[in-house]
């Protein structure tokens, strides 16, 4: 569809972990299908358009495709044939991230099955999918959200002018299948050896990407405790469920954004990287 002159063109994102406050909150209950009805939760030819588009941006950077998420497609496709989509008056809901249910993308993501947090690209009155993903490659937020390196899926939705593209960290889109378990002979008896004392682990091998894990190790300073990854740490998250909000950790920042300045044993937190390697500590 070509460009509606009568809408005013808009921009709006919201983006995991580069704006954790505005996107990042604790994944609720799955409920795929709640709240979520849409007939249009394939690709259309100009979703597709779109979807080639941006893996062609990322190629031209050097970063890994995303792939189709069920759940993240389903998410922008409601979203882009919701009101929050277009709204501009006080009758409708403004032209938002909240929908008209009151949802933000991870809660929308959530409900429509996608089980992680969702980050979100929105437009509307740009027209073509050429148009539209031009305007967000010359945002410097959304165009981040499009190269986010730790980045694996997408969802796609376009309901006439509007465009939503939802991205995520989690592949939902295909279940691993357990190897049938082999037939194995009983084992001769043997004598009764003392049972060796665990010992926690001293590293912990990390894909590139964002990585949730439980950290082993004795109590640090973050700088401490992840500078074996050097440069290749971009980020560590952890969930604080007694404030309701998110700590973060991020190399190089100050103290006023820094806000997980000590780690503890046993604690969750999200490592992204730009680079395989291993984690020491």
């Amino acid at each position: 569809m070509g460009r509606n002159p009568a809408l005013p063109m808009a921009l709006v994102l919201v983006a995991v972990c580069t704006a954790l406050a505005l996107s990042l909150t604790t994944p609720g209950a799955v409920h795929a299908g709640a709240n979520c009805e849409t007939a249009g939760a394939g690709l259309s030819a100009s979703e597709q358009e779109m979807f080639d588009l941006i893996n062609a941006a990322r190629a031209a950077e050097g970063l890994s495709p995303l792939v189709i998420s069920p759940g993240l497609n389903r998410t922008a496709a409601w979203k882009s044939a919701d009101r929050s989509a277009w709204g501009t008056t006080p009758s409708d809901p403004l032209f938002s991230h909240k929908d008209s249910l009151g949802r933000m993308p991870t809660q929308r993501a959530n409900d429509c099955g996608f089980p992680k947090d969702a980050a979100e690209n929105i437009a509307y009155g740009w027209g073509s999918a050429r148009a539209t993903f031009d305007a967000w490659m010359a945002s410097s937020g959304h165009r981040a959200n499009i190269l986010m390196s730790y980045y694996v899926t997408v969802g796609i939705g376009e309901h006439d002018d509007r465009w939503t593209a939802n991205f995520g960290i989690f592949n939902d889109g295909a279940a691993a299948v357990p190897a049938p378990a082999a037939t194995v002979a009983p084992a001769a008896p043997v004598s009764q050896a003392k049972p060796a004392v665990p010992q926690p682990p001293k590293a912990m091998k990390l894909g590139a990407g964002a990585t949730r894990v439980v950290y082993a190790g004795p109590g640090g300073w973050s700088e401490d405790i992840f500078g074996s990854l050097g440069s290749s740490l971009e980020f560590v998250y952890t969930w604080d469920a007694a404030h309701g909000c998110w700590l973060r950790y991020v190399p190089g920042e100050p103290s006023y954004v820094n806000s997980l300045a000590w780690i503890k044993p046993g604690i969750e937190v999200i490592v992204g990287v730009t680079s395989a390697g291993t984690w020491e500590w």
